[in-house]
């Protein structure tokens, strides 16, 4: 069966993909293995009774991913309306399934708890896809810290960075 998903696709550092360890629902999060075998980690959604079992994919299965060539393409090729050589397809296999991802981006597709995803490491991003001179940045803040402070000061220090976007999910 042949079925398309708009999915994001994320790009972790091995710290983030370690962080993923209590939303793991099949497989394995290796970031040396995903390394290796080029494979990936599928963020599921959830179905509206409580189960993660709508979406068919395990860990061994394979997908494939239809991504822009370059970034600097129009807006009409995020909706896959331009001719096909504005993009480029890659099959990956599944090391593992997981709920959630750890990154909430306005630039993605839909809030990241109800839409799919893929995961891969940083190196993969940039080896597979070209894709690099990006970060993330998570803040794990001790106990009784003002996380609105805390949000406040990294706005301050990271407002004139280009394209950087801060959002507190302190409060989820």
């Amino acid at each position: 069966m042949d079925y398309r998903l708009k999915a994001n696709v994320y790009g972790y550092s091995d710290l983030m993909l370690q962080e993923l360890s209590p939303y793991l629902l099949d497989g394995t999060i290796d970031p040396k293995s995903m390394l290796k075998e080029d494979t990936v980690i599928l963020k599921t959604i959830m179905d509206g009774q409580g189960y993660y079992d709508g979406i068919d994919i395990a860990p061994g299965d394979v997908i494939r991913l239809k991504v822009l060539k370059a970034a600097d393409l129009p807006e009409e090729a995020l909706r896959f309306e331009g001719p096909e050589d504005w993009y480029q397809e890659k099959e990956f296999t599944v090391s593992a399934v997981v709920s959630r991802s750890l990154g909430k981006n306005d630039n993605y597709i839909g809030d990241s708890t109800d839409t799919v995803g893929v995961i891969m490491t940083n190196q993969q991003m940039s080896d597979d896809f070209g894709i690099d001179g990006y970060d993330s940045i998570g803040i794990a803040l001790t106990k009784g810290a003002d996380h609105h402070k805390v949000s406040d000061e990294v706005r301050a220090v990271t407002q004139d960075i280009p394209n950087c976007l801060v959002k507190d999910y302190a409060g989820l």
